[in-house]
C-alpha cells in the first residue's frame, strides 16, 4: 500500500507540474484551455459559495478566509475518498493535479510561486484522501485532514502577502473573461 501510495503522490506531481508549464506555452492546446479554465472559474467564483469567499478574502479576513478554505475543501476531500472507495478515483488522481498545475500556471508571478506552495498541501491531501478510500483505510483519513488543516492556514495566508488567486479579484469582480 504504501509503494501504491509513494507512486500516486509522484505520477500526481508530476502531472501537477506538466499542467503548471503545458498552460504557459504558446500552443493552441494550451491557449484554449487556459481561456476555458479562466471563464468558468470567473463564473464559478462569482456565485456563492465562493463569492463570499471572495469577498472575505478580498477584506483581508484571516480567519474568517481560513474557515473558508476548510469548509470548501473539506467537501473535495470527502468526494476524494468515496470516489476512491467505488475505485473511480483513481482517474481523480490523474486529471485533479493536472488541472490545478494549469489553474495555478495562470497566475501572475506571486499568484504562481504561492499557488505551488498552497498546492504541497491541497493536491497531496486530495490524493491520500482519495488513496485511503481506495484502500478502506477509513481510519488514516487523519493525515488528509492535517493536509486539509495545512492548506487552509497558509491558503488564506495568501492575503498578507497580496496574493490575488486565479483569477485575480479584480478579474472575477469586473468579469474579466479571455
Amino acid at each position: 500500500m504504501l509503494s501504491f501510495i509513494l507512486i500516486s503522490l509522484l505520477i500526481a506531481w508530476i502531472l501537477f507540474t506538466i499542467g503548471f508549464t503545458f498552460i504557459g506555452t504558446s500552443f493552441d492546446k494550451a491557449k484554449k484551455l487556459e481561456v476555458l479554465f479562466w471563464n468558468a472559474r470567473i463564473k464559478k467564483l462569482s456565485k456563492p459559495p465562493f463569492l463570499w469567499f471572495m469577498k472575505v478574502y478580498e477584506n483581508k479576513k484571516y480567519i474568517k478566509s481560513l474557515i473558508f478554505v476548510l469548509v470548501l475543501n473539506s467537501h473535495m476531500h470527502v468526494a476524494m475518498f468515496i470516489l476512491g472507495y467505488i475505485k473511480i478515483g483513481i482517474v481523480m488522481i490523474i486529471i485533479q493535479p493536472f488541472m490545478m498545475g494549469v489553474i495555478v500556471g495562470m497566475g501572475d508571478d506571486k499568484t504562481r510561486l504561492y499557488g505551488v506552495i498552497t498546492s504541497i498541501f491541497e493536491v497531496t491531501g486530495f490524493v491520500l484522501s482519495c488513496l485511503f478510500g481506495f484502500f478502506g483505510q477509513f481510519h488514516l483519513c487523519w493525515i488528509s485532514i492535517i493536509f486539509l488543516l495545512l492548506n487552509a492556514i497558509v491558503e488564506a495566508g495568501g492575503i498578507f502577502l497580496g496574493v490575488e488567486g486565479v483569477p485575480g479579484i479584480e478579474a472575477v469582480k469586473n468579469k474579466l473573461y479571455k
